[in-house]
Order: C-alpha cells, then sequence, then structure tokens
C-alpha cells in the first residue's frame, strides 16, 4: 500500500519497525551464509569462474560479495521471456532488471553488420528467436472471455507483474502502490482500463496466490459503479489478445513490455527497464502518472513505433539476442567460448634499479724511491693537460715540430 523507501537505510528502519523477525531472520542467514562460503572457499585452490543463477537470493549474494575480494570471475546468469536464451554477465551484483547492456558503452560496443544483407539475416534470426519462444514460467491459455469495451474510448492495457518479483525489489519499486495510483489517475478520464495480472504469482514462494489480482479486485469494488464499469481485471488471459486491443501498453520493467513491441506498440515504461532509453519506448518516471494519463486520455502521447521507432527496436533486438544473450540451442556455445576465453595476462617485471654513474678512477700507479711517479707515466699525463708543451719539450726534433697542431696555452 505504500511506495518502497528510497534508500536502502530507509528500508532497514521499516522492517526494523514492522517486520523485525523476518528482518533477524534474514540477517541470521546472511550470517550463516557467509560464514559456510568462507570455510568452503578456504578448503579449495582458488576458481577461475563461478557461475551463479540471479545473484538475488541471500546463498547467492554472500558468495558473490566473498568472492570481490579473490581473482575468481564471476558470471551471473538468468533466463530471458523466450526461454531459448540466457543472460551470462560477468558482473558483482544482482542481474534482475540489470542487464549491462542497459549501458550505452556496452549496446554500442556490438557491431551491427554493415552489409545490409548480412544485417537483415542477423535481425530475422532475432525476431524468430521471439516467435519460437517457450516461457517456462507462464503458459498462454488458448481461448479468453470477451471484454466488455467501450468502443469509443482509447484502451489501456496495463501489464502487472509478480508482486516479490527480483526486477521490482532491485529496483526499488513498490507494485501494488504503483498499480493503484495509476488506475486512480485513469478513472478520471473516459478510457478503457484493462490490468492484466501475472498469474505465476499463483506459484511464485511466499506469494502461492494471486495476491495482485485480489488486492486490486476489491480496490476496484470499492469505487462507484460508473468507474468500476471501466475497469477489467484479468489474470488468465492471453497476452496477444490484450496487444490486439490495446491503443496505449503500460508497466513497470516487465519484459512483456518487450514483447509489446513486436505488436507496434511504443510501450510507457515507469520503472527503469534495462532496455528503455533506446529509441522505442516512453521512459517515465513514477510522478509522471497523472500527466501521461492526460496525455493518454487526450490522444496527445503517440502509443504506436513510428519507422524511426521501429529501426531503433531492430537494432536493439539484433544486438540483445544475437550479441548479447547466449542461446541454449548451437549457436550459444560459440557466445560462451567468447565469454570464457582465458584472458591473455601480461606479467609485471621486476624493475631494474640504475647504478649510480661514477668517475673513471684513474689506475693506481706505483711510486719511486723518492715518491714521484715513472716517468713515463709523467709525461702521459703531461699530453694529456697541455699536448703543446709535451710536444714542444720533447727531445725528438720531428716530435718538437708537431707543436705546431696544438695552440700554446
Amino acid at each position: 500500500d505504500h511506495p518502497m523507501p528510497e534508500t536502502r537505510n530507509a528500508v532497514f528502519q521499516k522492517a526494523f519497525e514492522l517486520n523485525r523477525t523476518d528482518l533477524f531472520a534474514n540477517m541470521a542467514a546472511a550470517m550463516e551464509w557467509l560464514e559456510h562460503w568462507s570455510d568452503a572457499l578456504d578448503t579449495y585452490p582458488s576458481f577461475d569462474y563461478c557461475c551463479v543463477f540471479s545473484g538475488s537470493l541471500i546463498y547467492q549474494r554472500s558468495l558473490v560479495e566473498l568472492l570481490k575480494a579473490t581473482c575468481t570471475r564471476v558470471l551471473i546468469m538468468e533466463t530471458t521471456f523466450t526461454g531459448n536464451d540466457i543472460y551470462c554477465e560477468e558482473r558483482y551484483a544482482p542481474i534482475a532488471n540489470h542487464s549491462d547492456i542497459r549501458f550505452s558503452s556496452v549496446f554500442n560496443a556490438i557491431d551491427l553488420p554493415e552489409d545490409p544483407a548480412i544485417y537483415e539475416r542477423e535481425r530475422n534470426k532475432a525476431i524468430n528467436k521471439y516467435l519460437l519462444a517457450q516461457n517456462k514460467n507462464v503458459s498462454q491459455p488458448d481461448e479468453c472471455a470477451l471484454l466488455k469495451l467501450n468502443d469509443e474510448w482509447p484502451t489501456v492495457v496495463i501489464l502487472g507483474q509478480v508482486l516479490n518479483d527480483f526486477s521490482l525489489i532491485e529496483t526499488g519499486v513498490s507494485s501494488v502502490n504503483f498499480y493503484k495510483q495509476l488506475i486512480s489517475e485513469l478513472i478520471r478520464h473516459d478510457l478503457n482500463i484493462v490490468f492484466k495480472a501475472h498469474p505465476w504469482e499463483e506459484k511464485k514462494s511466499n506469494v502461492i496466490h494471486p495476491l495482485t489480482y485480489s488486492v486490486l479486485t476489491a480496490f476496484t469494488e470499492e469505487m462507484e459503479p460508473r468507474d468500476q464499469a471501466k475497469i477489467h481485471i484479468v489474470d488468465h488471459y492471453p497476452i496477444t489478445e490484450l496487444f490486439s486491443k490495446a491503443d496505449y501498453v503500460v508497466g513497470l520493467n516487465s519484459q512483456s513490455l518487450l514483447e509489446s513491441c513486436f505488436y507496434g506498440h511504443k510501450p510507457l515504461q515507469f520503472g527503469r527497464a534495462f532496455f528503455g532509453g533506446k529509441g522505442f519506448t516512453h521512459d517515465l518516471a513514477r510522478g509522471d502518472v497523472a500527466d501521461a494519463a492526460r496525455r493518454m486520455a487526450s490522444g496527445a502521447l503517440h502509443s504506436k513505433l513510428s519507422m524511426n521507432d521501429f529501426r531503433a527496436f531492430e537494432r536493439f533486438i539484433t544486438r540483445y539476442f544475437q550479441g548479447h544473450l547466449v542461446s541454449v540451442h548451437k549457436s550459444g556455445s560459440q557466445r560462451l567460448r567468447r565469454i570464457f576465453a582465458p584472458r591473455s595476462i601480461v606479467s609485471i617485471v621486476e624493475p631494474t634499479v640504475p647504478r649510480a654513474k661514477t668517475e673513471t678512477a684513474r689506475p693506481s700507479v706505483g711510486l719511486d724511491e723518492n715518491g714521484k711517479a715513472p716517468s713515463l707515466v709523467r709525461k702521459l699525463r703531461k699530453l694529456e693537460k697541455d699536448p703543446y708543451a709535451f710536444f714542444r719539450d720533447a727531445q725528438n726534433p720531428v716530435m718538437r715540430q708537431m707543436k705546431v697542431f696544438f695552440e700554446s696555452r
């Protein structure tokens, strides 16, 4: 019923006040797992890789935290909505709604073929991956009841998510609070409102029943009859049927928003989705709900993909499916080989200490009985100091003539 606190400290304080027993249990579990992994890692030689699914659960996060201080490369993995492709990213944080492809540097680093024919082939492969999708959590029903919609009003389809989905928790979003706020703003206008609850809530741990569906149904039953007539709450309903009826598709950061683009929609996303900001979504903050409702009712919000929007969507899914994700089929092997390729390490050499420069020492000369250097040594020193005097005083006449080659000092 309330928005998620904006800071980790505020989350902790709220849990300490309202859910203290659960908070302490989670803290105790974290302590237990940190001790467990510390002992386990000490019994093995260092690992090159550690593969972790999701990274959000306590036993996963505690291991990842410890591995930050080691040379082990951590690869976080997660399934996608297609069921046939997985994320596999080197990172030290949960991956839910935080895939690295959200960064422009990562996104733009995935090269697209310059040859139009090759690009079209890769794009078609990406589209086929969506068409062959087999979502492991949800199977769409074949039949559905007709919704009684007012044909004169635009239809807004809200795609709900599982209440405790990690993509919401890691983003700091209270979904039910957002849905209530959105519906309250939409019913102020002449709009058909269809909310699709996620059927996986009936099987998700710590929910095990259609909680969001039940809460929102009770919420709408307290409204005036005229407002109730605008709202339709569904759960087991073919999402493709809703896409065909929708004028606007709205949600937080569900990957179903990405699916809606295949049907020509330009969805409104309010949950900082990893695929936002790429040119084919309306990227809004939760404070924009009232304004978005007015714009949808007035038709001022462009709800369909333009050709430029669609080209941006094609470029995204081509990079996403063909260059970023790993297929569970044979084609994924090449991508895995690149991810697990050994790194070329250049060893650091030991720097050599330069020797201090020293003057060349004169060779030691033995002195005669009078304490003087030998005659030859004295003459060589004279030649070095005063060549003119050396040749001038030479006993040999020929050598005396060589004095002209030296100036007198």
